[in-house]
């Protein structure tokens, strides 16, 4: 049981690119804190100061907030150089992700490590990001501090690097965060780029470990094959070492709202989603939910019931799979009627409560 203070830490939502991260710290924190704030003596949200446009998205949880000083980078420097000094006084911490304080006035800590992309494909992040991930694995595994992860692939990760099976908690992520869609700035969106036939969708992140450049070569492959143009829209903000490049057909829509995003799914003709490593992989969720069919690598959220399973290192596979696909009417319905079942039994009220039983429950 909660017997003091609980300390909540969402910072990725303060990040520059929240990412999918972000979708999970905010949807799980949502569902959950209802009953955390039944289960605490008190609680807190704490972090940077929001430098962003719009609202504080801290202000989503109906929690008291208490903001560090600085901003995001400087905030999350400092835990990283001096963790211990952060005010942190309280029975529990839980923050979701591997940024945060690791404090001495903490009984009992929970970080959420999403998976050890770092270690598996180190060539798509920087020297600095390397060495970042890699300290803070060491800091939390040598604290002692329980971890959430949202794979059973990322727990095993994990216990290969020195977690014990007990530290480890696995919790789904839901698939029903999407709003109703936004057809009319939708359709809008597609007339600016000129788009009215079928299309492609690609969401992500712009950074190397999306993979874009072989999904890119593997379209223009197919587009032969298809019997049509098939332009694609690119969703996504940029991250580091963007991806984005002037190709024939290929229109960048940065980060939309999540309406317009909703609408995409239903607006498509297929997902392509075909990163080089995932811990999870939302969008398949996302778009399985929207009965939108997937060619995807092998990830934790595909499999060959849901998705057509494709070599994100072969420009030739993933090719071969949006024909595929594109062109077998009993391939896609199959896929997206089992993967509206495997979405339907993932949701962010289930997801809250795993999380409420983990951090209410005790640490055995």
């Amino acid at each position: 049981m909660i017997t003091a203070k609980l300390t909540i830490v969402p910072e990725q939502l303060h990040s520059v690119v929240p990412g999918g991260i972000g979708v999970y710290t905010l949807e799980i924190l949502r569902a959950a804190m209802g009953n955390l704030i039944s289960a605490a003596p008190s609680i807190e949200i704490y972090g940077s100061n929001w430098t962003g446009s719009g609202d504080d998205p801290f202000l989503n949880f109906g929690a008291p907030i208490r903001y560090a000083k600085g901003n995001s980078r400087f905030v999350t420097r400092w835990w990283d150089v001096a963790p211990t000094l952060a005010k942190i006084n309280a029975g529990t911490m839980l923050s979701l992700s591997m940024a945060g304080p690791i404090s001495k006035g903490v009984d009992r800590s929970i970080f959420a490590i999403y998976d050890l992309a770092f270690r598996q494909v180190p060539e798509v992040f920087t020297p600095r990001g390397r060495r970042w991930h890699e300290k803070r694995l060491a800091m939390i595994l040598d604290s002692g501090a329980e971890v959430i992860t949202l794979s059973h692939e990322s727990a095993s990760d994990l216990e290969e690097s020195g977690f014990a099976s007990d530290r480890i908690h696995v919790i789904l992520p839901g698939s029903d965060h999407l709003p109703y869609p936004d057809f009319e700035r939708t359709d809008q969106l597609l007339a600016e780029f000129e788009i009215s036939s079928p299309f492609l969708l690609v969401v992500g992140t712009l950074e190397p470990r999306k993979n874009l450049q072989r999904i890119f070569d593997a379209i223009d492959q197919a587009r032969p094959m298809l019997g049509g143009e098939f332009p694609v829209v690119v969703v996504g903000p940029d991250g580091w070492g963007s991806e984005g490049n002037e190709r024939r057909g290929v229109n960048f829509a940065g980060k939309v709202g999540d309406r317009v995003l909703s609408a995409l799914y239903q607006r498509a003709a297929l997902l392509v989603y075909a990163p080089l490593f995932e811990g999870f992989g939302l969008p398949p969720l996302e778009a399985m939910a929207a009965a939108l069919p997937v060619v995807a690598s092998k990830l934790p959220s595909t499999d060959e019931q849901v998705a057509t399973i494709v070599d994100p290192m072969s420009v030739d596979s993933i090719a071969d799979g949006i024909v595929k696909l594109l062109t077998s009417e009993s391939i896609r319905s199959r896929q997206v009627r089992e993967g509206l079942l495997r979405s339907n039994e993932l949701t962010w009220k289930e997801a809250g409560q795993r999380l409420s039983e983990i951090v209410v429950g005790s640490k055995e």
